[in-house]
């Protein structure tokens, strides 16, 4: 379990800037406050997994707020060797690697196989499948496995950063570009630069700036905002979205020329309702890094977690082995415990069938979507069934 959201608090500016510039290197999304106060608030606000500060009075809110979370305090002057290697080793320690694909059944062995054939291209990739899949592992697991692994691995997230911010996040600004615009700053491009750029969830990008996206991975430069220097980079891009991506284009969320630019090698990652063979080896997995080996499953809670349909996918189920981890009053863990905080007071059967429900009535809606489209639109679909391959 990589760490994907950092506080950092420090009076120091400079301080803050240089830790923050070094854990966006590392892809993580980082928030930054001058003061206890801010730090508090923002604690209060958001969940983070890192806590950076120089002061101690904020670890144990945050490990009250985050019991699962890590932080540490520094000494200055703070060099980025030393930082790095604090990073790794809490890393390594607190938060071993959270698999996605554990290799029970063929399929899964037949795709992760792959993954790491096409991690050896240059090739630009696009990765879908519906929400907590785990699309962003996948993107982890082909740049480790890339040429490009021992450079930078940045992730931007489309959907997250309000639409004002998005040019600046992508190619930095310049001193002066807009109000606010205090000091110039590198944008997600240049951070990326020899290394991966991971667009997550792509096609909820304005198609404004997928038209700036389009030039800027063509000619392989841009410039800030706000400046008329030219900044070369070399970037490979990996592309997620939860929407097909043919389908995508039709319904006019992706561009079609940034969609060729992007979809060189498509990989479609099945929800966790058609790959029941890693539901327990994930959740026995999750639980001991949660609960440090403290905890286990009753065989009905066991029978639980293979009925539900896990419409949140493999991030639903970190998220509630998580949760009963923390809640957990006793050594074995009951279904009630796993599930109270949505299905309470239901049976197992009863599980299985709202879900059940829940699945066939989205499904029915999906397809009449579909039709009134091609209804309206008298254009077929550009991937007759669905597109699994790679």
């Amino acid at each position: 379990m990589a760490f994907e959201k950092a506080l950092v608090v420090d009076s120091d500016r400079g301080v803050r800037n240089f830790i923050s510039s070094a854990l966006k290197k590392k892809g993580i999304e980082v928030y930054t406050s001058d003061s206890l106060e801010k730090g508090k608030r923002l604690l209060e606000e958001r969940h983070f997994d890192l806590l950076i500060t120089e002061n101690l009075e904020l670890i144990p809110i945050f490990k009250t707020q985050s019991p699962l979370g890590t932080s540490f305090s520094f000494e200055k002057p703070l060099s980025i060797e030393a930082l790095e290697k604090a990073l790794d080793e809490r890393q390594e320690k607190e938060c071993p690697p959270t698999p996605l694909f554990l290799a029970h059944g063929e399929e899964t062995k037949k795709l992760h196989s792959q993954v790491v054939e096409i991690a050896k291209s240059e090739a630009n990739v696009f990765i879908f499948g519906e929400t907590g899949t785990g699309k962003e592992v996948i993107a982890k697991i082909l740049h480790q496995n890339s040429l490009r692994k021992e450079n930078a691995f940045i992730k931007t997230n489309c959907a997250a950063i309000p639409e004002t911010l998005l040019e600046s996040e992508f190619f930095g600004h310049e001193k002066g570009a807009f109000t606010g615009a205090h000091q110039k700053r590198v944008g997600r491009f240049e951070m990326a630069d020899k290394g991966t750029l991971l667009l997550d969830e792509v096609t909820e990008m304005p198609l404004y700036l997928q038209a700036k996206l389009l030039r800027a991975i063509e000619e392989k430069e841009f410039e800030r905002v706000g400046g008329s220097d030219t900044v070369h980079v070399d970037v490979r891009f990996f592309s997620t979205s939860n929407r097909n991506p043919h389908q995508a284009v039709v319904e006019k969320h992706l561009r079609e020329d940034l969609f060729y630019r992007l979809h060189v090698i498509p990989i479609y990652i099945p929800p966790l309702r058609e790959r029941t063979e890693e539901i327990l080896p994930l959740a026995h997995h999750f639980l001991e890094v949660f609960s440090k080996g403290k905890l286990r499953f009753s065989e009905e809670s066991k029978e639980a977690l293979l009925a539900y349909r896990w419409p949140g996918n493999v991030r639903e189920l970190k998220n509630i082995i998580e949760r009963t981890s923390v809640l957990a009053k006793e050594e074995t863990i009951s279904p009630s415990l796993l599930f109270n905080h949505h299905e309470k007071g239901l049976t197992l059967q009863e599980i299985e069938k709202r879900h059940l429900l829940e699945n066939l009535n989205q499904q029915s809606s999906l397809h009449k979507s579909k039709i009134s489209h091609d209804q309206k639109t008298g254009s077929p679909d550009p991937q007759p069934g669905r597109d699994r391959g790679l």
